[in-house]
């Protein structure tokens, strides 16, 4: 982010999206229903994500209300990143690896 742009009005920001349901990414991630379980499992709020979830923060960071928001990265992905994700990862690659 170039600091210089703020007084301009521009703010940067972005989302990571953690495990979204009927993705292309999810698809990819977990191929199929055992390993969505897994994952599904791994995720502290015990749910895959929704479009909508991604949506939301978007339209949140979008708005007014976040108009003194500039350089954050925000995870949307049920608190996977916080434990869940690294497990997971190495459980998934064994488990596409065969």
């Amino acid at each position: 982010m170039d600091v210089r742009q703020g007084p301009e009005g521009i703010r940067v920001n972005s989302v990571l999206p953690g495990p979204i349901e009927h993705t292309e990414g999810m698809k990819r991630l977990a191929p199929s229903p055992a390993l969505q379980e897994q994952v599904t499992a791994s995720v502290p709020l015990k749910r895959l994500g929704h479009a909508e979830d991604i949506y939301r923060a978007c339209r949140f960071l979008a708005s007014a209300d976040a108009d003194f928001i500039t350089g954050a990265v925000l995870p949307v992905d049920g608190g996977w990143s916080l434990s869940g994700a690294s497990r997971m990862g190495d459980a998934l690659g064994q488990a596409l690896q065969g």
